[in-house]
């Protein structure tokens, strides 16, 4: 807590942007440290009494939810599987990403989004759901484009990718651009 006093010196006028800038710091130094996130709610100034109150708290994983696409199957016992060695303890973003990398990769999804949010009441002190949507993979995308420079005079482009052809993991990119300097 030196560093906390150091900010905000005992005796001294309390200011406010010097307490949230420190409050960001050490939620921020924590997660680049891979330490659990921490919760600073309930961090405050209180002016009848004169004193500044630094609360840390690090939430733990009470429960975890997922929900599939639309319209896309899904084997969602897997990715609960991954993320169950998660419940009841704190929230570690180094291990979360790791298990959200594998999901990822072993279900080639195009993302698996997660948040976290307080759970109901009852559910015990401090704690959070953590929250994931699985994005599938674009299978095949067409993108054009069309410009201009003043080099190369007007310009398009094509490209098409395809992922995981068949279900057998292969993919390929083609493209295509046609412009000034090309035609010379």
């Amino acid at each position: 807590m030196s560093e906390a006093t150091a900010a905000l010196p005992p005796g001294s006028t309390f200011d406010p942007v010097a307490f949230g800038a420190l409050l960001s710091r050490l939620v921020h130094a924590r997660a680049l440290a891979t330490w659990p996130l921490v919760d600073v709610r309930g961090s405050g100034f209180d002016p009848e009494n004169g004193v500044a109150t630094l609360r840390l708290v690090e939430p733990v994983v009470r429960a975890i939810d997922m929900r599939p696409p639309p319209g896309k199957p899904l084997r969602l016992n897997y990715l609960k599987e991954l993320m169950t060695p998660l419940l009841d303890q704190p929230v570690r973003t180094d291990d979360l990403q790791r298990r959200v990398a594998l999901g990822e990769e072993r279900l080639d999804l195009g993302e698996l989004r997660w948040r976290q949010s307080p759970v109901k009441p009852g559910t015990g002190p401090d704690g959070v759901e953590l929250d994931f949507l699985p994005v599938p993979q674009r299978k095949q995308s067409i993108d054009a484009s069309l410009g201009y420079e003043s080099t190369l005079g007007g310009q398009w482009g094509l490209a098409y990718a395809a992922r995981n052809l068949a279900g057998s993991g292969l993919g390929f990119d083609i493209q295509a651009a046609r412009n000034r300097l090309q035609e010379e």
